[in-house]
């Protein structure tokens, strides 16, 4: 890549965080170069699951080409970075090309490693377990079929989002409740590490 004098800034990553970093720039100052680099051709907005998990909104909604989403002047290039070598300025791509940089932002997302808790991986989607994190579907799915009993609102990490769990819990009995059913019969509970 050639040097100027206008800042290059390249993005590890084409979700939320990466594209609105991206976005906030172009905005800031549209002589700023932007590249992202995310293989996933998909955008996904995860801060929508929630409202796919409570049935406000439809997975599909959330779903996105990342070409519909990368904001004016920002060029997005479809590789994953393999390797970032600080020393020179430089993000190498999968397929060996390299991208210098003035500015890094690493945006890559979190990796959801199910098989860390033994059988949880097996068990999501059934037995009234589900994630948010799984696109939402099944936990619409869950909170629609029960009627009464234990629902556990649970957060992993507060860095994917800690508020997440809570906002399903809310929707939920709020669904719950409009749907008739005698809330007495429920123990809603949210844990926290």
């Amino acid at each position: 890549m050639s040097t100027s004098s206008t800042d290059r800034v390249v993005i590890i990553g084409a979700g939320t965080a990466g594209i609105a970093t991206a976005a906030r720039l172009a905005r800031r100052d549209p002589s700023i170069r932007v590249t992202i680099l995310d293989k996933s051709r998909k955008h996904y907005y995860q801060p929508g699951w929630t409202f796919v998990g409570a049935g406000v909104f439809s997975f599909l909604s959330t779903e996105k080409e990342v070409s519909e989403v990368l904001p004016t002047g920002a060029t997005w290039v479809p590789v994953n970075a393999k390797e970032i070598r600080p020393e020179i300025n430089t993000v190498v791509s999968e397929d060996g090309r390299e991208f210098t940089y003035d500015y890094l932002v690493v945006a890559a997302g979190m990796q959801m490693n199910w098989d860390k808790i033994p059988g949880l991986k097996e068990t999501l989607g059934r037995h009234g377990v589900c994630s948010n994190y799984t696109g939402g579907v099944n936990t619409w799915e869950t909170i629609q079929a029960i009627r009464a009993g234990t629902a556990v609102f649970t957060t992993f990490s507060p860095i994917k989002c800690g508020g997440a769990p809570m906002k399903a819990m809310f929707l939920s009995w709020d669904f719950w409740k409009h749907q008739g059913l005698n809330m007495s019969k429920f123990d809603v509970l949210y844990a926290t590490p």
